[in-house]
Formats: structure tokens, sequence, C-alpha cells
């Protein structure tokens, strides 16, 4: 996906790979807003400016960028990236970053529609995998945190692998683990998330 940014050229509206906007999606120019495939928005985890190119996020940034310009100041949230689509009968979900920044990369060889620069946006990853005869997982780990997740098949840990990656749960205790030759990763994070689930309903309850 490539941004058309022809209408910007000859005015003071600040553009990169797409048109530079503030989490109101704002260009530099007041009263200029950009959403969707063209809006280059910063990611909170990276600390730099991303293209989207997701139909939710467009919706999600078309919102934001209506509300405010009718008078309501809204601002975008990024959510996790997510995308799911079928490859040879099989279904494969992609959550968050699932590769680091400008490296070829033989999982994404075959996803050619749907893609996300936030996906890839990431440098120095480390990238952990549990493979089955049929079912795969790969994690994404950056600075003790999961970052992202290609599932393959069992689509089972999809629900507590995004909310891991929305929450950015530090995950140091269980690095070892993740890294350990042969790690079966779905019972890892099964675990993991076990864990984490009666300090959240004590979070709430203090709420």
């Amino acid at each position: 996906v490539r941004p058309r940014l022809e209408l910007t050229v000859g005015t003071r509206i600040e553009t990169d790979r797409g048109i530079l906007v503030d989490e109101s999606m704002e260009s530099s120019v007041p009263g200029v807003y950009a959403a969707g495939d063209v809006a280059q928005v910063c990611d909170p985890i990276t600390g730099r400016a991303q293209l989207d190119v997701l139909w939710p996020v467009a919706v999600a940034q078309g919102r934001v960028a209506g509300a405010t310009m009718a008078g309501v100041p809204t601002r975008y949230e990024r959510s996790v990236p997510m995308n799911t689509t079928r490859l040879a009968g099989l279904l494969v979900t992609l959550i968050g970053a699932v590769s680091s920044r400008g490296e070829p990369d033989e999982d994404l060889v075959t996803i050619s529609r749907g893609d996300s620069e936030v996906w890839r946006g990431i440098p120095n990853v480390i990238v952990v995998h549990d493979q089955h005869e049929v079912n795969r997982q790969r994690l994404v780990l950056y600075e003790n945190r999961l970052v992202g997740a290609i599932l393959i098949g069992d689509q089972s840990l999809s629900p507590i692998v995004r909310q891991l990656v929305r929450e950015q749960v530090d995950i140091g205790p269980f690095l070892p683990a993740l890294q350990a030759p042969h790690a079966h990763l779905s019972e890892i994070l099964r675990q993991l998330f076990s864990m984490l689930e009666p300090q959240r309903g004590r979070d709430e309850t203090e709420r």
C-alpha cells in the first residue's frame, strides 16, 4: 500500500511515507485531518510514526477524525493489529508485531494481503517457535514483553495472546522457559495467563 500524497504537494502538510498526524488525526496544518491508509501515526511501542493499513484501523481513525472535526475532541488509541486469513486450508492469525524491522522472514513470505507496517516495525526482537505436524505458534518478544505472534492451525491461544500483547505484560520470569529448546509455548502461555487472572481480579476489585 502506497499512500497517495499528491494533494499535499505545495502545502504545509508534513509528510513522510504518509501524512503525519497526532492523536486526534490532525495534520501539521490545523483543521486538516487524515485517517486510514494515508495516515502515519506514532506507535507507542516503537515511538515511530508508522502506517497501519488495515480496515479496522481505518474505521477507528475515521471515527476519531470525524468526532474531533464535529467538536468532540477524541484521541486515537491504537489497538493490537490483528488479521486472520486462510492459507492452504489452515487458519493463520497475525497479532501485533510479527517480525523485526527490515529483515527478510520466511514465515511471512506468503502474507500478501492485509499487511501492516506495524507488524514489522520493532528492531532486535526474539522469535520463538513451537511447531507441530499441523499447528504452529510463533511468538515475538521484545524487552521482556510479548509484542506479537503468528498462530497457524489451532486458534485457541488467540484471545490469550492478544490480551498479553495489549496489556504489555512483563513476562521476564517466563523467558527462559519460552526460549528453551522444544518448549511447549501453548502450555507456558496458558500457565502465565492463569497466574495473571487472580491479580487482574484484585485490581478490578480495588478500582
